[in-house]
C-alpha cells in the first residue's frame, strides 16, 4: 500500500480549495451600482467606492467644476463600468462638463458614452468632457466621446501638465469642438 498516494489526493483537494478561497479573497472587490446622476456623484465622493456600475444613462445636472460641483472626484482611483455597450452620459443642454478629476485621481471608463456636454463659461473653458488637473489620470476601454465641446482647450478631454491620457485601443473620439485648440485632446506642454 502506497501511503502517498492514499493521501497525496485529499492533500491535493485541500491545497486547491485553500488556493481558490484565498485568490477569490484577494481578488473581490465591492462593485456598487448607480442608476441616477446623483448615486454616482456621491459614489464619487465616497473614498470607499472604487468600483461602479452604471445601469442607466446618466443626464449630467450641474457642470463638473475644481471646487468641487458636479461628478468631481480627487485623489482616489475609480472605475466607472456601463451595465451594457454603450451607457450614455450626457447633458440637455450641451454646456455642463462631464467630469472633473483633481489631486492625482485616477478615473476609468468601460462602455461608456461621452456626449453632448460641454463648457460654456468662460472662466471655466477647457475640457468639455473631462478636465484633468494636478497629475489626474483618465484612462479605459471601449468609451465614445462624441459631440463634446470646450470653449476654450480640449472639446472632449484636457489635461494639465502633469495630467495623463492613458486610453486602450477602445476609446473613439467623433465631432468634439474646441474654441482654442485640441478637438479632441488637448494636454498642456505635449
Amino acid at each position: 500500500m502506497n501511503i502517498g498516494n492514499m493521501y497525496g489526493g485529499a492533500l491535493n483537494r485541500l491545497f486547491c480549495l485553500a488556493m481558490a478561497v484565498a485568490c477569490y479573497t484577494c481578488q473581490a472587490q465591492d462593485v456598487y451600482v448607480a442608476s441616477s446622476y446623483d448615486e454616482l456623484r456621491a459614489m464619487l465622493q465616497d473614498p470607499g467606492v472604487e468600483i461602479i456600475e452604471l445601469r442607466a444613462d446618466i443626464t449630467v445636472a450641474e457642470s463638473a467644476k475644481a471646487d468641487g460641483s458636479g461628478l468631481y472626484m480627487s485623489g482616489r482611483y475609480v472605475e466607472i463600468r456601463g451595465a451594457w455597450h454603450p451607457v450614455h452620459i450626457t447633458s440637455d443642454d450641451g454646456c455642463k462638463r462631464a467630469f472633473y478629476v483633481a489631486g492625482g485621481g485616477q478615473l476609468i471608463l468601460f462602455n461608456i458614452k461621452v456626449h453632448n456636454v460641454g463648457t460654456c463659461d468662460e472662466s471655466d473653458c477647457h475640457g468639455g468632457g473631462v478636465h484633468l488637473a494636478d497629475g489626474s489620470l483618465i484612462g479605459g476601454d471601449a468609451v465614445i466621446w462624441d459631440n463634446c465641446k470646450a470653449c476654450g482647450f480640449g472639446g472632449a478631454v484636457y489635461g494639465n501638465v502633469d495630467a495623463d491620457v492613458n486610453f486602450q485601443v477602445g476609446a473613439v473620439f467623433t465631432n468634439n469642438q474646441a474654441g482654442w485648440a485640441g478637438g479632441a485632446v488637448f494636454q498642456e506642454n505635449c
